[in-house]
């Protein structure tokens, strides 16, 4: 399993908005029944393979998608890029 720690603090104040703990599947193997639905919706979707991997993402780690906005753009690449597994 991919696992993310996620901090998200107010930039002005330093508050802690959120902080979790998620987990995706890092291979095959390890997708439950909801990650392959989650999959096949997204893939059976019209979207750009960018825009695909950007919603998996957010779906696979479970991320509210409020937060999705807080996370920096460099770090979500990473995330969406930790499942590559899912377009060979």
């Amino acid at each position: 399993m991919n696992r993310l720690e996620l901090d998200i603090s107010n930039k002005q104040s330093g508050e802690v908005l959120y902080r979790g703990k998620h987990s995706a599947p890092s291979g095959w193997h390890e997708l439950t029944r909801k990650h392959l639905l989650l999959w096949a919706s997204v893939m059976s979707s019209a979207v750009e393979i960018k825009t695909a991997k950007s919603l998996l993402a957010a779906l696979m780690y479970g991320i509210p998608k409020k937060l999705v906005k807080y996370i920096p753009k460099s770090r979500y690449m990473l995330l969406a890029n930790s499942l590559n597994f899912l377009f060979k």
